[in-house]
């Protein structure tokens, strides 16, 4: 796991409304990533089985993966001290995890 003091360098970002928008922006747009990601990661899935899933197969697979991914997010920001900077959160939780597979590699 990366340390603390690695990622609290980072300066927190203000709280003014045009931070507050573009915050928001950034996580729509990520959200809506996440989502062609995650769905694409399905469809191969179900093509590496050759098995077929019903739409609400599908919707509840991708609703579990979001649920996911919010709770690594919100844990990772509340672990760097900003349990509602779910930029910081999604940034470090995704670090983490590439991180940790290095690590788990010996790249690193």
């Amino acid at each position: 796991m990366i340390e603390q003091e690695t990622l609290l360098s980072i300066p927190p970002r203000r709280s003014t409304n045009s931070v507050a928008r573009w915050s928001h922006y950034q996580i729509t747009a990520a959200t809506s990533t996440l989502k062609r990601l995650s769905t694409s990661g399905l469809k191969m899935a179900q093509n590496a089985t050759f098995s077929s899933w019903s739409r609400k197969e599908v919707d509840t697979k991708l609703h579990n993966i979001m649920i996911s991914i919010h709770a690594q997010a919100r844990a990772a920001a509340e672990m760097y001290g900003q349990p509602d900077n779910y930029v910081l959160g999604a940034n470090a939780a995704g670090f983490c995890k590439v991180a940790d597979a290095m690590i788990a590699q010996g790249v690193v």
